[in-house]
């Protein structure tokens, strides 16, 4: 195993500019796959993208002088295990492709491993070699670089050449590499002894399904693309679904000793092994590390988040260059801890280690060593080793088989921790070198795990592995890009990331809310919405337009969503633009209140796919999801820190584009009183102005003056179009309404178009005497609706209306006296809160038309009952006419 440069080395991309590069047009000759485990992605002149299927190996290395003999020595070791030295005694025929991992050694000897891959009949229940040097390996989906050439001389150094060859035309065609002098592979294809029948290519390793996925953990999904060969970025379905099955033992009964090498690697003393392959080591000097705590409850998210963030630090002290790009270390240390009871999904805690070179170490100022753990002394401890590429699978049954090993032959150990190693770059394909440690308990001494008290920990490692409840298809990565990128939000600030959420701080805040009863959550956002609106599109006492900002932020208590009453209460609050902080305009809708400022506003925060919901109606599959996060967040360590309010939820709507939204479900770490209505009073007025004056195609009434009980308004407002028709039964009130919108659409003199019918349609009936009366029968009420014509034709002259009976009408603005009354109102009802009004008007002295009265709305014709706001009264001794 080759032991990485650390820091002259942690670059992944190699993308050198001032390089003429090849041809970049993709062709579709064939790659010249000629066996089953490889396939074809795209083709280029001079190399081929090939991807590798899953599948099983079986491979060895030795150290020799040349490529060649190398090969030639462990091509023996493997017909030796095909030929019937394994457990089952059986013959397993041979397949291709013949593949030899190396590198250009820097020293005189160099490490060859040679690999076949093995039938797939083979692959449930695989003989196992007995050499212990000889090892199987599950090798994942992988995506090469390849190359053909035609051999000349001897195999190992025309390939080397070959090899050189094509890694130049990476460079020069800016392909994304692990390094320079990483490892190559040499492909043969067939042989048995036919030199005609031979084929030979050079390989160099692009990426794998295990390294993809670390880095969408790290760098997120669309910039992780960038590590892919660049014919493959526009592929997001790169690797198969699941993948071949193969069941393989990947612990290893002998860790050999040839797996690290040079001056920075750990050395150890063997004290004792076994026959399970348990070796008893003591460490005279282990370290210095590099150590961080990722906020993880999974194995593999501690790999991502604990060497991204270790990277960040060595940026910071200046041990990496600024615009040095992370990559993936090697080798590099995952400690996991049972903190809890076993079986809670946080149950087990995590923490990162790399090993620094001393050297390198006594460059960081000492103020800035705070994340660097001393060097050990006399560390002792078991391990047990084992291959592939370290997944948790694998990782925690080789925990659990050497805690079983030790608990049976009574050995003292840490039972409560172990370190997991990961000793090898992903570009290196087959035998892999992993291992998992165990401490002896008379050794800890504060190198690994100990709790506060400095003694080992109360419950025993758990090795059970739960599956994880945020792998639904509802629930989409923490990692994808924010909606505040491209829209106005509030300043704000992610602090921290945790598996299934972000914490997020909001800075200097104010709010305009409403509150809102209803059934469900997306109903009561929505009814709020509406006066919010109103609000921010001019219904403010300065008549000015607001800006709106992201998000829409839905309040309510989540112990509620179960209940199928329709009372629910949701307070729903829009953010204000930093202009209207100090002095915001004053809402002119008594249940719009504008919110104290929030100077802070902390909460944990997760995206979710609205449109699925799993069969549950919405809220109860909002519900469940707020289970299971506080769930997760009651298991949580104490460092972790995630304290917050449980029963009061919030629901975040951004508008990412157009028509996509973007829903998060967040806890308050404090619920802000600031933005709940100070009394139920100020939200529950049914003398509320309820005008959903949204655009244009509308005119507010103005409020004069405030009396007790009622509201004197007027319309600023000097033309209409109007039709009358009999009040009683005889009239028909929809002919007037289908008439009027027929004017707008074009039924004038001059065919045009005047768009939408203004609003508000001002309806009044009057009574008249019979010598008046122009409707036949015995009916004497006169009902005239009359609507505003638009604005531009209020400065205009309107084209005159066709339909017979429409008017168009100039007159002086009326005022009026109005009671607001909301949801269904019966005509008796009507009648009554009519005559209460006409009593008042008489008391107080007020002069008004007693021969008829008059309502207008601004709904929708569709409004919800109990949204409606129906306005009625008594015109001022003034009439429309």
């Amino acid at each position: 195993m080759r032991l990485p440069l650390l820091f002259a080395g942690l670059v992944l991309n190699v993308l050198l500019s001032g390089v003429h590069g090849v041809r970049a047009d993709i062709t579709s000759p064939p790659c010249d796959v000629s066996d089953h485990l490889h396939e074809c992605l795209c083709s280029y002149p001079e190399y081929h993208v090939r991807r590798m299927r899953r599948s099983l190996w079986v491979s060895t290395t030795v150290w020799d002088l040349s490529p060649s003999s190398g090969r030639a020595r462990a091509l023996k070791k493997l017909q030796r295990y095909l030929h019937g030295h394994n457990n089952q005694g059986v013959t397993i025929p041979r397949e291709w492709p013949l593949t030899t991992q190396t590198y250009v050694p820097t020293g005189l000897l160099r490490e060859v491993t040679v690999a076949l891959p093995l039938p797939r009949e083979e692959w449930i229940s695989p003989p196992v070699p007995e050499d212990p040097t000889v090892v199987l390996d599950v090798v994942p989906e992988t995506v090469l670089y390849v190359k053909s050439f035609r051999r000349r001389g001897d195999l190992g150094f025309s390939a080397q050449r070959e090899a050189q060859k094509l890694l130049h035309l990476l460079i020069a065609n800016k392909e994304p590499i692990v390094r320079r002098d990483d490892y190559y592979y040499i492909l043969q294809h067939g042989g048995d002894g036919s030199t005609l029948r031979e084929r030979y290519e050079v390989a160099i390793f692009a990426t794998n399904a295990v390294l993809d996925e670390f880095y969408r953990g790290t760098d997120g999904p669309g910039e992780r693309l960038l590590r892919l060969p660049r014919c493959l970025r526009g592929n997001d379905s790169l690797w198969s679904s699941g993948g071949a099955s193969v069941h393989a033992d990947l612990v290893r009964r002998y860790c050999g000793t040839t797996f690290c090498y040079g001056p920075d690697c750990p050395t150890y003393t063997i004290q004792s092994k076994d026959g399970r392959g348990v070796e008893r080591r003591s460490y005279r000097t282990v370290g210095p590390f590099m150590r961080t705590d990722p906020l993880t409850c999974q194995f593999d998210r501690a790999r991502q988040q604990g060497q991204k963030i270790m990277f960040q630090k060595l940026k910071e002290v200046g041990l990496a260059s600024p615009g040095r790009n992370f990559s993936r270390f090697s080798p590099v240390v995952t400690e996991v801890v049972q903190v809890g009871s076993r079986g809670g999904s946080c149950s087990r805690t995590y923490a990162s280690y790399m090993p620094v070179p001393r050297d390198v170490l006594t460059r960081v100022s000492q103020e800035k060593t705070e994340s660097f753990v001393s060097t050990c002394q006399d560390l002792s401890g078991y391990v047990l080793c084992f291959g592939g590429h370290g997944g948790t699978e694998t990782a925690f049954e080789a925990g659990r088989r050497l805690s079983t090993a030790l608990a049976d032959r009574g050995a003292s150990f840490s039972d409560d921790a172990m370190a997991v190693v990961e000793y090898n770059v992903q570009s290196r394909v087959f035998d892999r070198h992993n291992e998992v440690f165990m401490e002896t308990r008379d050794s800890e001494n504060g190198c690994l795990h100990t709790d506060s008290s400095g003694t080992q920990g109360q419950n025993s490692l758990d090795f059970t592995l739960t599956k994880d409840w945020f792998e639904g298809a509802d629930i989409t990565s923490p990692d994808l890009q924010h909606p505040c990128t491209k829209a106005p939000c509030p300043h704000n600030k992610i602090t921290r990331t945790f598996d299934h959420f972000k914490e997020h701080r909001y800075m200097k805040t104010r709010w305009v809310c409403t509150k809102e009863r209803s059934c469900e959550a997306v109903s009561g956002r929505d009814k709020a919405m509406a006066g919010l609106l109103f609000y921010i599109n001019g219904r403010n006492d300065d008549r000015a337009t607001i800006e709106m900002m992201q998000p829409v932020l839905t309040i309510h208590n989540v112990t509620e969503v179960s209940s199928p009453a329709c009372d629910k209460i949701f307070t729903v609050c829009l953010y204000l633009p930093t202009g209207y902080h100090d002095n915001p305009p004053r809402p002119v809708d008594t249940q719009v209140y504008i919110s104290e400022p929030v100077e802070e506003l902390e909460l944990f925060s997760l995206h979710f796919n609205n449109a699925r919901v799993g069969g549950l109606s919405r809220d109860l599959y909002v519900s469940e999801l707020a289970h299971n996060v506080t769930a997760e967040m009651s298991s949580m360590p104490d460092r972790f820190d995630v304290r917050c309010e449980k029963e009061m939820i919030a629901e975040l709507l951004f508008m990412a584009t157009e028509d996509e939204e973007w829903h998060e479900l967040a806890f308050f770490r404090k619920v802000p009183t600031q933005l709940l209505p100070q009394t139920d009073s100020q939200a529950d007025d049914v003398h509320v102005q309820y005008d959903a004056c949204q655009n244009d195609a509308c005119f507010l009434h103005e409020k004069v003056r405030d009396w007790d009980g009622f509201t004197e308004f007027r319309f600023d407002i000097g033309k209409w179009v109007c039709m009358k028709t009999a009040g009683c039964e005889t009239g028909n009130p929809r002919d007037v309404f289908l008439a009027l919108t027929s004017y707008f659409g074009g039924k004038n003199v001059a065919g045009r178009v005047l768009g939408n019918m203004m609003a508000p349609v001002v309806m009044q009936y009057k009574n008249i005497s019979k010598d008046e009366d122009p409707f036949p029968g015995s009916c004497h009420e006169e009902l005239e609706a009359c609507a505003p014509l638009p604005r531009y034709y209020q400065r205009k002259n309107a084209p005159a209306p066709t339909e017979e009976g429409l008017m168009l009408r100039q007159v002086v603005t009326p005022s009026m006296y109005i009671i607001a009354l909301k949801g269904h109102i019966t005509s008796a009802q009507l009648s009554l809160e009519l005559e209460t009004l006409k009593h008042k008007l008489e008391e107080t002295g007020l002069q008004f038309d007693k021969s008829g009265n008059l309502f207008y709305t601004y709904d929708e014709p569709f409004t919800e009952v109990d949204r409606r706001v129906t306005y009625t009264g008594f015109w001022k001794l003034q009439t429309v006419g």
